[in-house]
């Protein structure tokens, strides 16, 4: 099934939705779970984007925290984006992680834009203290 067809059945069907985001915990932390939830329910696409990004995640950063955020822009109160922070050892920040970020964002960068999702989902990283 294509991507944007994947999208559609999330959007329309709230049980196969609540499956999908349910299986974000196995990988994710929230700092709102209630925010992400309405977040991503606006923007179901980002389960797929999301669900892409967990193996690449999981082999370059196999011991970080994935937390993710909904952001406010404070000048433009509906401008929101999916902040999803990789947290790592100074070590894994100090060698390699721009890198691998980056290469994720170029290699995504198809299917964010198929999914039309360019601006919804950030990826960072910082030191985990």
């Amino acid at each position: 099934m294509n991507k944007l067809k994947q999208v559609e059945e999330l959007t329309y069907n709230t049980q196969l939705f609540d499956e999908k985001f349910n299986e974000l915990y196995e990988n994710y932390t929230f700092e709102s779970e209630k925010e992400s939830y309405d977040f991503i329910k606006e923007h179901p696409g980002l389960l797929l984007i999301l669900d892409e990004y967990t193996p690449c995640l999981k082999k370059y950063f196999p011991n970080g925290i994935f937390e993710l955020t909904v952001d406010i822009d404070p000048e433009i109160i509906t401008w929101k984006t999916l902040i999803l922070t990789v947290k790592v050892d100074e070590e894994t920040f100090n060698n390699g992680c721009y890198e691998h970020l980056t290469f994720m964002r170029r290699h995504f960068r198809p299917l964010r834009r198929e999914l039309n999702l360019m601006g919804e989902i950030m990826l960072m990283s910082m030191v985990n203290r």
